[in-house]
């Protein structure tokens, strides 16, 4: 079984936080010796801040992906989406990414309460750490519960990017939460997902989920993982990738996966 350079969470400017054309992100990543990306633009229908709503372009998405791997023909470009769940909008979300065919869909949570932690002001007013980070996994529990139609789920942590807290108390650890964490772990394993290492932490060096999580993830028996940068610029393309699949292979994790027409592809970390 062989190894690959892959990054499977990656946004150009057909995201609406995207700051990278096609073409720069695949220059940037043939750089990097990256051999295949997969593009995960975001969906986040009924999301509460008008700019997070805009729709990708699918048609001119897809010419620029044709075009780009004509181009660049040592690096396999991949079809994908970032799903941003929400609960009352559920059903509508499911339809529509129905409606396309994509080599991998990427579930995440971005909302909690209707509210997305980007908006830290907001967001952390009159909490405390442990009511909001609890409050946080069970809504991703929810998430993996409701939510049927997904490869991979992103970034477990993501709030902890924005946490007012310390560097020390903004990790989401399994320690603090195991129930909630042990119902999305179980389900993911269960259903043969993948748990994501997400590469845009909450300091430059740092992934998530917190290593904590992922032992948990495999001694619960989880084999399953995708790697990404979350990159939308070409600065953030790849970041820490290695540094995280070594981390991970030190922990006890073996593979990971691509995923051509929702098919898996296994191969070592």
């Amino acid at each position: 079984m062989k190894t690959r350079r892959m990054d499977y969470h990656v946004h150009t400017l057909f995201s609406y936080d995207g700051e990278q054309s096609v073409d720069e992100m695949c220059r940037r990543m043939l750089d990097l010796g990256v051999e295949e990306v997969c593009l995960t633009e975001h969906l986040d229908l009924g999301h509460p801040d008008e700019e997070c709503q805009g729709i990708p372009a699918w048609d001119i998405w897809e010419r620029e992906i044709r075009y780009c791997s004509q181009k660049y023909p040592m690096l396999k470009i991949r079809r994908g989406i970032e799903v941003g769940d929400k609960a009352e909008c559920r059903e509508e979300i499911k339809k529509y990414v129905a409606a396309y065919a994509w080599d991998y869909i990427l579930l995440s949570l971005h909302l909690v309460d209707n509210v997305d932690p980007y908006n830290k002001d907001v967001f952390f007013q009159g909490k405390d750490r442990k009511a909001c980070y609890a409050r946080y996994l069970e809504t991703i529990a929810d998430t993996v519960t409701h939510y049927d139609d997904f490869d991979s789920l992103a970034h477990i942590g993501y709030i902890s990017r924005y946490a007012p807290w310390s560097d020390e108390e903004k990790p989401v650890r399994y320690e603090d939460y195991r129930d909630a964490v042990d119902c999305i772990l179980r389900s993911l394993i269960e259903r043969g997902k993948c748990l994501e290492i997400n590469t845009k932490g909450y300091t430059e060096d740092t992934f998530v989920p917190d290593e904590s999580i992922i032992r948990r993830y495999l001694a619960l028996g989880g084999e399953l993982f995708t790697f990404g940068s979350d990159g939308h610029t070409t600065i953030q393309d790849y970041h820490l990738v290695e540094t995280a699949k070594a981390r991970v292979r030190e922990l006890g994790g073996k593979y990971q996966v691509a995923f051509h027409g929702r098919k898996p592809e296994i191969y070592l970390i």
